[in-house]
């Protein structure tokens, strides 16, 4: 089991509530689950997820990671799109509707399932004992959301996985997104710089906040057609480059400034959300289109482009500019 010592920030507060807040990469939910398992102790014995906190309580966890069935199945295989593969990565082209990993609410189908059904051997070439969350990521670099679609680099080999996440973590990889935003966005190319945490309100979303209590967020807009359809609806189609890569910074950026990625149904406006409904749009629509980053063993970038899925070019058949 791991272990830690409650800082006294967190005195007063409950257990489910400390320990999802330390490891956010799972849901409170699935930590109440543990906690009621008895894989998470308080000074060596069981509690309640409700039990409060108290000076110098010393925690005893197992990450909830048994939760989940990370065996392959016959249909994870079936979509698994490649764009490049070599013997330290595999690159793939998501589709929207997929989760990157396992979660408490779907733990059947992610791009890990459909990795490990590929080739299972992954699992095991990118476990780091010291990070037992490793296990139910395995050579995840990094994440889309659910239902964004687009590119994604995954890591073969331990040597991969800590060259790619520094390029990551450094800004030294470059992404390109192309995204459907509602109406007509009249201005030059943009770039907006703000600071980004959840929502209190809403731990689903994220809100733009003040930088003593956020995490520096920064997107560049390229405006690349203003366009319409018969009726009048307007759209705009841009390309966003994140220069940093906050949970959900493009979508919020672009609420931010008044038009809505088109089909979003967490970042929205009355308006965005009529005409989303109207044209039919299942989600929101954003693509991850190109990565670039160094490879292990090359001295120069390469560039990874995913084909822009069906739905986007759909509607933008139906638009003019």
């Amino acid at each position: 089991m791991k272990n830690f010592t409650v800082k006294s920030s967190e005195v007063g507060e409950r257990l489910d509530k400390i320990i999802s807040a330390r490891y956010k990469e799972f849901s409170r939910v699935a930590w109440q689950d543990q906690i009621k398992a008895g894989k998470v102790l308080v000074n060596d014995e069981s509690a309640d997820p409700r039990h409060i906190i108290h000076h110098n309580d010393h925690i005893k966890y197992e990450f909830p990671i048994s939760a989940y069935n990370l065996q392959p199945t016959t249909y994870n295989l079936l979509i698994l799109d490649i764009i490049f593969e070599n013997d330290s990565v595999l690159v793939i082209n998501k589709p929207a509707g997929i989760i990157t990993h396992p979660a408490h609410a779907n733990t059947t189908d992610s791009v890990v399932h459909r990795i490990l059904a590929y080739d299972k051997s992954i699992a095991n070439a990118v476990y780091d004992a010291d990070k037992e969350i490793s296990r139910m990521r395995p050579g995840i670099v990094h994440r889309l959301d659910k239902n964004t679609s687009g590119v994604m680099i995954v890591a073969k080999t331990k040597d991969a996985m800590t060259h790619l996440a520094k390029q990551i973590q450094d800004k030294r990889a470059q992404k390109t997104y192309i995204a459907i935003l509602f109406g007509h966005l009249e201005q030059d190319d943009l770039t907006v710089h703000n600071w980004l945490n959840r929502d209190i309100n809403d731990r689903r979303k994220v809100a733009i906040t003040t930088p003593d209590s956020g995490r520096e967020a920064e997107t560049f807009f390229h405006i690349v057609s203003l366009l319409t359809n018969h009726k009048g609806d307007k759209i705009t189609l841009v390309e966003a480059k994140p220069i940093t890569g906050r949970t959900h910074q493009i979508r919020v950026h672009a609420a931010h400034l008044g038009h809505p990625v088109l089909g979003d149904s967490m970042y929205y406006t009355h308006e965005s959300k009529l005409l989303s409904e109207r044209l039919g749009i299942k989600r929101q629509l954003l693509h991850a289109k190109t990565l670039s980053i160094r490879l292990p063993k090359e001295a120069n970038r390469t560039t990874f482009d995913a084909n822009i899925p069906n739905d986007i070019l759909n509607i933008l058949k139906d638009f003019k500019g």
